[in-house]
C-alpha cells in the first residue's frame, strides 16, 4: 500500500506541472491570434483578458505575464469605455510587464509592453507626463540598441517623436523611425499611416498619398485587426482630406 501511495504522489508531481505547461502552450497561441484578430468579435478581448488573469494567478510565468500586458494594452484601446477603465487596464499592463521583467530581465517584449502601457497611461495623465516623457523615450531607444530588429520599438518612437511637444518632438526623427521600422516590416500598416501623417505635416502630400494608398492596397497586414478597425479607415479619411494631385 505504501508503495502504491508513493507512486501516486510521484505521479502527481510529474503530471501537474506538465498539465500547467500544456495549458500555457495552448493559451499563448490563442491569445496571440486574438491580439491580431479581435476585429472578428472585440468582446472576446474581455474573456481573453479574464482567462489570462486566471492563468497568471495560477502560474505567473514570464510568457503569460507579457501576454497579459499586451492584451491589457489592446483591451484599454478597444474595450475601455471610460477613462478610468482605460487607465486601470494600462496600469495593470505595466504592472505585469514589471513582474515579467523580474522573471526575465532580458525580455525585450516585457520592456516594450511596459513602455507601451506606461505611454498610454501618461497620455491620460499629462501632469506626470512632463516629468517622465524623456525617460520613456530612453527606455524604448534602449530596446532598439539591444534588439535592432524589434519592429514595435520603431513604431513607438515614430509616434513619440510625431506627438511629443517641443523640445522632445521632431518630424524628421519621426520620419526616420517610421521608415526604419517599415524597412523591417513593410506590412506594418499602423506605422505606414504614422509615416503618412508625418509627411503631411512636412508638406509632402504626394509622398503621403502614396503611403496611404499602400495601406489600402495591403492584402496581408501584420495586424489584421488594427488594419480593419483603425489603419484602413484612417488611411481612407486622410486620403480624402488631401488636396487633389496636381
Amino acid at each position: 500500500m505504501r508503495g502504491t501511495r508513493a507512486a501516486l504522489l510521484l505521479g502527481l508531481l510529474v503530471v501537474w506541472p506538465a498539465s500547467a505547461s500544456a495549458a500555457d502552450a495552448g493559451l499563448l497561441p490563442r491569445m496571440e491570434r486574438l491580439s491580431t484578430h479581435y476585429h472578428e468579435d472585440p468582446a472576446r478581448l474581455d474573456a481573453g483578458r479574464a482567462e489570462l488573469e486566471a492563468a497568471v494567478a495560477a502560474q505567473p510565468s514570464a510568457a503569460l505575464l507579457v501576454m497579459l500586458a499586451q492584451i491589457s494594452y489592446v483591451w484599454g484601446d478597444v474595450r475601455g469605455s471610460t477613462s478610468d477603465a482605460q487607465l486601470q487596464a494600462y496600469e495593470r499592463g505595466r504592472q505585469v510587464a514589471d513582474l515579467a521583467l523580474e522573471r526575465d530581465p532580458r525580455s525585450a517584449d516585457a520592456r516594450f509592453w511596459r513602455a507601451a502601457n506606461l505611454g498610454r497611461w501618461l497620455e491620460r495623465n499629462r501632469l506626470q507626463a512632463a516629468t517622465r516623457i524623456g525617460s520613456l523615450r530612453d527606455e524604448v531607444q534602449a530596446i532598439v540598441r539591444d534588439h535592432p530588429d524589434y519592429v514595435g520599438a520603431y513604431s513607438f518612437l515614430g509616434n513619440y517623436y510625431y506627438r511629443a511637444p517641443w523640445p522632445w518632438g521632431s518630424l524628421d526623427e519621426a520620419t526616420r523611425m517610421f521608415r526604419q521600422g517599415l524597412a523591417r516590416d513593410p506590412r506594418a500598416t499602423g506605422m505606414r499611416v504614422g509615416l503618412a501623417r508625418t509627411l503631411i505635416d512636412k508638406s509632402m502630400p504626394n509622398e503621403a498619398r502614396a503611403e496611404l494608398q499602400r495601406v489600402l492596397d495591403e492584402t496581408a497586414p501584420t495586424n489584421l485587426a488594427e488594419w480593419t478597425l483603425r489603419d484602413a479607415p484612417s488611411a481612407r479619411k486622410l486620403l480624402e482630406s488631401l488636396p487633389s494631385k496636381p
